[in-house]
């Protein structure tokens, strides 16, 4: 157990009032902090004593010292999910403005609390609302009603719906002049080294490129460099002749001007807020993450245009980054829905069962998969033995057609693991009718493997999917308050993309003064009268 390294911490942890005051009586100083920073109030918080984090309050301890990890006890409360603690520092911390009958209007200070420092408008990782935004306890949803709501819809309504529409104007912008560019592209078909190429040409013509020493496939090539077609057959992307090929050399170039902005920006805020900072919170989005990664590889489809005079794989490549962008990036939608109250906790929820259900299924089933895979590949090849010797005796070819002929439908290792995972999902009516016409020996042990892989795959793992998707849908479910967690995550992740100076101005937007300094700022709130505890 953690006691703190002092009497009067011990004291304080061991919730023994009569010592806690004989020590403070004897000039013990409650904001002596011991070697992880943390001080008496610091200990109470962890401890989640509220009557000796009162009586600490009163004898002189300091709200705001903060310990190794720079947290006050205010937002350690938050980053452990101690909510009755923390309405009580909350409570001991506000100013009253005024009161009028049951109205009372209460000043917060957010020095706290706000993610935006209120002397130069850089970002605070150690506030109460990153602690509670990124908290992964179910009790920090419970930290979504009052103070913390109130000044999140604050941001929204400050800068948060206007950048989250700007965002996603830019977002449409670049997904149509991708598709547009995408869609346009020509078929071009590539030809094949052993194809017959024809020309016309009269004897004497034939007699010349006899005489020449040259191929009629070399002759092709310099009649088309008489007719300056100068580009190989796999860079016909570089062709932009006629309407529709301008219409995707002007798409390409807008698309790609998009993404050098996006990308110059992205490096100015990973510089200005650190790329670690920047990284924890853009990795909070799968989906954003993917989006990034796609812009990337618009940049790498550049030299790969130009790399197919080099060779015609690059090409290749290229179509596979361009359907891979194209999938990743149209996936960014889900950042978007995250913050609407009927899409955000379904969006999480394709989340979780991806990485936690899937995960753990995924895993499970490829051992059995793999494991029926090879028992079912030796099977087929003995009976594909078996009815070799069947042809052979009956004076069959392979090429006769005849009752019950047996063809292996896994030719190698991969069509094995392929037939596996079609049967798993239900189709198996071509995999038994063939293990009905196997001639070999071990056909009946084969119908035994058969009926163990419907009954340990399809009807048990699958199911047993199923049901850990409904447990994990129903969890998320109850938590009414999860959507509230995915907007706050929005909200923080757009207030990262503004520089200090519009995060500042902002704050000053949705707060106001403390007493004369105006540097301090606080948020005022009207609620019912309520008695202060402190």
């Amino acid at each position: 157990m953690y006691w703190g390294e002092y009497p009067l911490s011990f004291a304080a942890c061991t919730n023994q009032v009569d010592c806690f005051r004989l020590l403070r009586a004897m000039k013990a100083d409650p904001n002596m902090p011991d070697t992880n920073g943390n001080t008496v109030l610091h200990l109470t918080v962890i401890h989640d004593l509220p009557e000796m984090f009162m009586l600490a309050v009163e004898l002189g301890a300091n709200l705001h010292v903060r310990n190794n990890l720079k947290l006050t006890p205010l937002a350690l409360a938050a980053r452990l999910a101690k909510k009755q603690i923390y309405d009580l520092i909350l409570e001991c911390d506000m100013d009253i403005s005024w009161r009028y009958g049951p109205v009372v209007c209460k000043a917060y200070p957010l020095n706290d609390v706000d993610t935006i420092n209120e002397s130069d408008g850089s970002l605070n990782p150690n506030s109460v609302i990153a602690n509670v935004v990124y908290g992964d306890k179910v009790e920090h949803l419970e930290f979504f009603d009052g103070l913390i709501e109130e000044v999140l819809e604050s941001k929204w309504q400050t800068f948060g719906k206007k950048q989250l529409f700007m965002s996603l104007a830019g977002y449409i912008y670049f997904l149509a002049v991708f598709y547009l560019a995408f869609m346009t592209r020509d078929a071009h078909v590539l030809p094949k080294d052993n194809e017959e190429e024809i020309i016309e040409a009269d004897y004497t013509n034939y007699t010349e490129i006899l005489s020449a020493g040259l191929s009629l496939r070399e002759h092709l090539a310099i009649a088309r460099l008489a007719e300056r077609e100068v580009l190989p057959a796999h860079c016909h992307l570089w062709d932009y002749s006629g309407p529709s090929q301008q219409i995707r050399m002007i798409s390409e170039i807008l698309c790609l001007f998009a993404v050098v902005v996006r990308t110059f920006k992205d490096c100015i805020d990973a510089h200005r807020t650190g790329f670690s900072r920047w990284w924890n919170s853009i990795k909070a989005f799968p989906e954003k993450v993917l989006h990034k990664f796609c812009q990337i590889l618009v940049i790498c489809t550049v030299p790969l245009r130009l790399g197919c005079y080099l060779d015609d794989s690059f090409l290749v490549i290229e179509n596979f980054m361009v359907v891979c962008i194209v999938i990743m990036s149209t996936l960014h939608f889900l950042f978007y829905c995250r913050s609407l109250k009927f899409v955000g906790p379904f969006v999480l929820m394709v989340y979780k069962i991806i990485v936690r259900d899937m995960l753990r299924f995924l895993l499970i089933y490829s051992f059995f998969l793999m494991g029926f895979a090879q028992a079912f590949f030796v099977i087929f090849k003995s009976c594909e033995r078996a009815e070799i010797v069947y042809q052979e005796k009956h004076n069959y070819t392979e090429d006769d057609e005849y009752i019950e002929k047996f063809e292996n439908i896994m030719g190698d290792g991969w069509e094995a693991v392929m037939r596996m995972f079609i049967m798993s999902v239900g189709e198996f009516g071509a995999l038994y009718k063939n293990l009905n016409e196997c001639k070999s020996s071990i056909a009946p042990q084969s119908k035994v493997f058969f009926i163990l892989f419907e009954l340990i795959v399809t009807v048990m793992l699958l199911n047993l999917l199923i049901a850990m998707m409904t447990r994990t849908y129903e969890k998320i479910a109850e938590t009414e308050k999860e959507w509230k967690r995915q907007w706050a995550q929005v909200i923080l992740m757009l207030e990262q993309s503004s520089s200090a100076s519009e995060r500042l101005l902002s704050l000053y937007r949705y707060t106001r003064p403390i007493r004369s300094d105006k540097r301090r700022r606080a948020f005022v709130v009207k609620v019912k009268s309520d008695v202060s505890r402190c």
